[in-house]
This record gives structure tokens, C-alpha cells and sequence, in this order.
């Protein structure tokens, strides 16, 4: 009887077809069925305020594989009826897939920016599905369909901020890009530090229009030719800020973020340096979350430093996140077991460093760079004889060390900031105040702002002491602590 069932099952094996076809290549017998493209949904007027809604989903049957079992690949083609398809839009969907969706800003912006429809005129559609088979032996396959449609103008993907209470400024080339959110078009989200000032948004890099601007009442006007309104947003008052931007229904969310105040007020520099002693860091005039201190590191022992919160104080030290860090060692942790320190060699010691600590909770990040001093420090602006010439700038004098700079005589009313470099372009070094048209008073040892617009995303930022009190004064400014003293004589 065994033996009966064992011949019974030889003859069903070998009455099985075998193929050298690969595993991604095998596919069911698809006999002799037909190709056959139609369209399952279609919004013939597409509607902006539809945007992520469904706009066309077309579907197909499989076609044949000639009775091969040979796998079955599908090319979609689209263009204008009247144009070679190779002239329009070619998608690969692979194998087995038998559905093409696409939402309605996609598909305006599939026929506007890619096959040079008018946006709000019915255009014609030719669509085409080949089949082909991984068998040679076996001919493509072809169905066609038209469909009409009226494509609206695609709304942006991107949306930049731009303005001199922006973090960049007015320069087109290095404005500060939105989030946009996903899964809802035209929705642009962001969270910083703007400074008291003007700032509308633009689409594109480099551009300033097209741009969205202030039409009143937390509303948004699109503006695309010199002609249009320019109306910009104002901030009174410096701070963070949460911005939210709908460029399909045009309107726009500021909203004045209460920032916490930081873990610590004070930072220390702790190290062999200052015989471990606790030297105070400065407070960044702009961001209360990051301390910075500058100075020159003469050689001592070991050569090692780390950071403190209270002064005389070993609890709540900020280490790097490694043994024996090298200075430009950027992760920093709070409380670390094992007492991690950065670590100086002798040979990099003997000159000046700038450094940073941003204690904002979850981003804590040092930054440490070696600093040579700029050669001179010049005067510009109105309130100045040289009034905007570079060329006319009026020199500080060199005042005991390579970093300190002075200057006494008359200011006028009016505008002044600090050149290190005199660049013609205007995209050097500058000494800034901390925010912008900050009134020009008698200070002493006040933060000062340094500015390096040739940095990328710098070069937009332009804040400028106002001068209202014309008369004699004496500055003093020291570029390595970035302090700056005033003395109305």
C-alpha cells in the first residue's frame, strides 16, 4: 500500500511545470486578461482649501503574462493631451501594485510646476499605464484614458522668516526657514528669540517675493509684484516667540513664549588655570541660557578646568560627557560621575579662547575656540564724522593690551556701530548692541554683542546703537571680554 501512495505522490510532483525564473521575478499565471485603466475618483476643480483631500485615484487591472508566471511591472505616464509622453511624467510603481492616489495640492503641483498648467484653467489629461513583463518572450501591454481638470496654484513647501527682528535679518539669502507641519499642507510652524523690529515671510531663498505680509487682524497677504502691499509684523518687545502660519487659509499665530527662567544664574570657570578658584562667566545679553567668558590660558599643571553654578561650590558642576576632553569637546553633562574634566596640552596653551555654555535643559552644549584679536576697532554712523564711509571710519586707539580699544571726542545724534575689519562688503566683524536702535547711554563694563555677518546666517543681522544725547564721550571697548564702558564727559 506504501508503495501505491509513494507512485501517486511521484506522478503530482512531476506533473508540476518548472521555471528558471528568479523569486522576484515569479508571479501567478495571469492567462490572457486584458489591461484596462479607469479612473476610481476624480476632482475635476480642484479647490485650495481642499488641499489634502483625495484629488484622482486611478486603477488597473494586472494585464497578462502570457501564461509565462512571469512577473508583471506597471509604468504610469501623465501629460497634456496634444504632448509626447516622454515630454510629461513617468512613475515607476513596480510590481503589484494595481492604484495610483494623489492629493489635491499634489496633483496641482504635478500640473503647474512640472507640466506648465494654468492654474484656474480646465486642462486635458492623458494618462497611461504599460504593463511590462519580465519575460522577453511576452509584449507590453498599454491602456489610455482622459480625464479633465482645473489645477489651482500649488501652495508653497517652504516659508522663510525675514527682518531685522528675524535671527538673520534682511538678507533674502540667510532667512530663517519655518518647520512645516506634517500631513497638513501649507502650515509652518517656529519657536525663537525675535528682537524688536519688522518681519514678513518669503517662499524662496534668495528672493523677496513672493511673500506673504501683514494684512491686520492676524491675517496674511500674498504679494508677488512691487506694486502689492509690503505691510510688515511688528514686535514691540525682545523675546521667544511661537509662530504659526497658515498660507491656505492666510492667517498667522504670534504668540509671546514666557521663557522659564535657566537652572542656574551665574556659570564659573573652575580650573588649574585660576588655581581652582571660581571665575564668573558673562550672561549672554540676548539668550539668558548661555554664559560666555574669554581669556587667555597661560600653561599650569594639568591643564584642566570644568564648570560650576555657585561660587565655591562642587555640587552641580558642568563636565564634558568624557574623560580628559579635548577643549573642543562640545557634549556637556550636569553632575557627572567619575569628575570628567576638559584637558589643555601645553602646546595649545599661551593664547586667547573664547568659550560658551548653553545650559538650556536637553540642548547643554560648550563651545570653545581660540580668538585672535582684531587690529583696530572703527567708529560708523551717523551719529560719527564718518557718517556710513568705511573708507572714512573713525579709529579707537590701542589701550594697554592688543585687546582694548579707546576713543574720546564728539558723537551727534544718531546711528553708530563698531567695525573690526572695515570690509567693503559690509559682511565683517562687528560690535553690535543687544537689540536694535538701543539708546547710547554712560554704561560700565556692559555685554556688547559680537557679529560675524560673513558667518552664514549672519549676514542679515544689523542692530545699532541710537545716540540721543549729543555731546563728548569716551568708549572703551574690550573685544576679548566683549564689554564695552561709556563715560559722558
Amino acid at each position: 500500500m506504501k508503495n501505491i501512495i509513494y507512485k501517486v505522490f511521484l506522478i503530482i510532483i512531476l506533473s508540476v511545470p518548472f521555471t528558471s525564473c528568479a523569486p522576484d521575478e515569479m508571479e501567478l499565471n495571469k492567462g490572457m486578461n486584458e489591461l484596462k485603466l479607469s479612473v476610481s475618483e476624480l476632482a475635476s476643480t480642484l479647490d485650495i482649501l481642499m488641499a489634502d483631500s483625495p484629488a484622482l485615484k486611478l486603477i488597473w487591472s494586472s494585464g497578462n503574462n502570457g501564461g509565462t508566471g512571469a512577473a508583471i511591472s506597471y509604468i504610469l505616464d501623465l501629460t497634456k493631451v496634444g504632448n509626447d509622453y516622454p515630454s510629461g511624467i513617468s512613475i515607476n510603481m513596480g510590481k503589484s501594485v494595481k492604484e495610483y492616489k494623489i492629493t489635491q495640492q499634489e496633483l496641482s503641483k504635478m500640473l503647474v510646476k512640472t507640466l506648465g498648467c494654468t492654474p484656474g484653467e480646465e486642462v486635458q489629461i492623458k494618462v497611461r499605464i504599460t504593463a511590462n513583463v519580465s519575460d522577453d518572450s511576452v509584449d507590453p501591454q498599454q491602456s489610455e484614458l482622459i480625464f479633465k481638470v482645473v489645477p489651482f496654484s500649488p501652495v508653497s513647501e517652504t516659508l522663510y522668516l525675514i527682518g531685522d527682528a528675524t535671527p538673520n535679518g534682511w538678507s533674502a539669502n540667510d532667512a530663517t526657514a519655518l518647520k512645516p507641519v506634517t500631513g497638513t499642507t501649507g502650515l509652518f510652524k517656529w519657536i525663537g528669540v525675535l528682537q524688536k523690529g519688522d518681519f514678513k515671510f518669503i517662499t524662496d531663498l534668495g528672493s523677496f517675493m513672493p511673500s506673504y505680509n501683514n494684512a491686520g487682524g492676524n491675517k496674511l497677504n500674498y504679494r508677488i509684484k512691487d506694486s502689492d502691499p509690503d505691510e510688515k509684523f511688528r514686535i514691540e518687545e525682545s523675546g521667544k516667540y511661537s509662530l504659526s502660519v497658515d498660507l491656505i487659509n492666510l492667517t498667522v499665530s504670534i504668540t509671546r513664549v514666557i521663557v522659564k527662567d535657566p537652572p542656574y544664574s551665574n556659570i564659573y570657570f573652575v580650573g588649574s588655570f585660576n588655581n581652582w578658584s571660581f571665575t564668573p562667566m558673562t550672561k549672554d545679553p540676548i539668550n539668558p541660557f548661555i554664559f560666555r567668558f574669554g581669556t587667555v590660558l597661560n600653561w599650569s599643571p594639568d591643564g584642566e578646568f570644568k564648570l560650576g553654578t555657585t561660587s565655591e561650590s562642587w555640587d552641580n558642576m558642568y563636565h564634558p560627557t568624557i574623560a580628559k576632553a579635548p577643549y573642543t569637546h562640545t557634549s556637556v553633562t550636569l553632575n557627572a560621575s567619575g569628575d570628567n574634566k576638559w584637558v589643555m596640552k601645553e602646546s595649545e596653551c599661551g593664547v586667547a579662547y573664547k568659550m560658551s555654555l548653553d545650559i538650556t535643559p536637553g540642548e547643554e552644549k560648550f563651545v570653545m575656540n581660540k580668538f585672535t584679536p582684531f587690529t583696530g576697532i572703527w567708529m560708523v554712523g551717523d551719529a560719527t564724522d564718518a557718517s556710513w564711509s568705511l573708507d572714512k571710519a573713525v579709529a579707537m586707539n590701542p589701550e594697554g593690551d592688543v585687546y582694548t580699544f579707546t576713543w574720546t571726542g564728539y558723537l551727534k545724534t544718531g546711528a553708530l556701530k563698531f567695525t573690526c575689519d572695515k570690509k567693503s562688503d559690509w559682511n565683517g566683524a562687528w560690535f553690535m548692541p543687544s537689540e536694535s536702535d538701543k539708546e547710547f547711554l554712560p554704561v560700565t563694563d556692559e555685554v556688547i554683542t559680537f557679529v560675524d555677518r560673513s558667518i552664514a546666517g549672519n549676514g542679515g543681522i544689523d542692530r545699532k546703537w541710537s545716540v540721543k544725547s549729543s555731546g563728548n564721550y569716551t568708549i572703551t571697548i574690550n573685544q576679548l571680554t566683549e564689554r564695552m564702558t561709556v563715560v559722558k564727559n
